[in-house]
């Protein structure tokens, strides 16, 4: 699929932080929907050493927009974040 869409479930979003994340005690992504102060975090995992990934589920993706998505990282020795970046979520049949 090329496009995401409101009510989406089971997409996968791998974010590439650059450098390894191998040894990080914590990864999730913080989330900022459209219109929306309120951030949400959604737990990841480490995916292929540099990666964080993350499987969307029932709520996610609940309106349509540009979703900023940015990855925060905490290993014994630094905890920060990724770049931001935006996904673009769809209303059905656009």
């Amino acid at each position: 699929m090329s496009k995401t869409y409101v009510g989406d479930v089971g997409t996968i979003i791998i974010v590439d932080i650059g450098e390894s994340v191998s040894a990080a005690t914590y990864t999730a992504l913080k989330v900022r929907k459209p219109g929306a102060d309120t951030e949400y975090i959604w737990s990841g995992e480490v995916y292929n050493t540099n990666y964080v990934k993350y499987t969307t589920v029932d709520g996610d993706f609940s309106i349509a927009g540009q979703y900023h998505v940015q990855p925060h990282i905490i290993t014994s020795t630094w905890d920060g974040l990724g770049e931001t970046i935006t996904l673009t979520v769809f209303d059905p049949f656009e």
